[in-house]
């Protein structure tokens, strides 16, 4: 009964995900939404129902929402990006890129659990998540030279290895037993349990200090996680609101969106201010849309996509 109650429940709660792009009216936003840009692609790349509802545009991935991030006004977009790289609206110097673009992996599978095919679909969300926002992803001779470590199986085998990303969070969040497990119809050396659900943790502790990022998930969350998680270990923070990113939980994203391989390409600009504050941060943002055309990036990137 239990787990027929939290089925039900884990589908309400992606139903409302997914009611939430798929609902959308921009003309009734103008505080996230360009009226000029709506006028402007409206029948081009978007097709709005009668009522001004956003019914079609372009994917970024075969089932997922729309990308809407073309329909944006140019100050959300400021707005959303300050707030995802700083991670809160009253920190100073929590801003953290990567040295380079150059970045190694290290994925560290259950013994005898994990399968060929799963780790295969792990180098797949590289290349369309971090491969596709410019960077460089390479397996990593031992974790203690990755940059990103993947530690993948059960949730058992996540708790007897949470203990090497120091960090407390990530230890106390597979302390607790797991909500719901069943028996498995396929053998992944779990000893036919499998857990389902939301086993799967992004830990940023050690990244300022130790240049390290631990994944931790159950390999049916995959395709849940990762794609958030890759581009968070690059350097964004979780978002919420209507921005229409793959960081952004509630939205239903499966695939990094327009609006991510911006918020990477400001971020990841060689002149990008990591100290100088918010303020300065801000004027280097305007600067930056001054200086170059999202909507024309923006639409050569959806033309090459799609």
């Amino acid at each position: 009964m239990r787990s027929v109650f939290l089925s039900i429940f884990l589908g309400f709660i992606a139903a409302v995900a997914w009611s939430d792009t798929g609902q959308i009216k921009p003309g009734s936003m103008p505080a996230v939404f360009d009226a000029n840009k709506i006028k402007g692609l409206s029948g081009d790349l978007f097709t709005f129902d009668v009522d001004g509802t956003l019914s079609d545009g372009p994917r970024q991935s075969k089932d997922g929402p729309v990308d809407y991030s073309l329909l944006l006004s140019d100050d959300y977009i400021k707005k959303e990006f300050l707030t995802s790289v700083m991670e809160c609206s009253s920190c100073e110097n929590s801003v953290f890129k990567w040295p380079s673009k150059e970045l190694t992996i290290r994925i560290l599978p259950e013994p005898g659990g994990t399968k060929i095919r799963e780790i295969w679909k792990i180098t797949q969300q590289l290349r369309k998540t971090l491969d596709a926002a410019g960077f460089s992803t390479h397996p990593a001779v031992n974790a203690k030279e990755a940059d990103v470590i993947i530690l993948i199986g059960s949730h058992k085998y996540l708790k007897e290895v949470v203990g090497f990303t120091n960090d407390p969070c990530a230890v106390e969040y597979y302390s607790s037993p797991p909500s719901e497990q069943y028996q498995s119809t396929e053998n992944w050396g779990f000893n036919g349990q499998v857990y389902t659900g939301e086993s799967c943790f992004l830990s940023l502790a050690q990244r300022r200090t130790k240049g390290q990022v631990f994944i931790l998930l159950h390999p049916g969350d995959m395709d849940r996680c990762l794609p958030g998680y890759f581009v968070r270990a690059a350097g964004l923070g979780a978002t919420h609101g209507y921005l229409p990113s793959v960081t952004n939980d509630k939205m239903g994203y499966s695939s990094p969106t327009l609006v991510d391989f911006l918020f990477l390409d400001i971020l990841y600009s060689p002149d990008f201010p990591l100290t100088e504050g918010r303020a300065n941060r801000a004027g280097f943002v305007s600067t930056y849309f001054e200086s170059e055309s999202f909507e024309v990036r923006m639409r050569d990137r959806t033309a090459r996509q799609n």
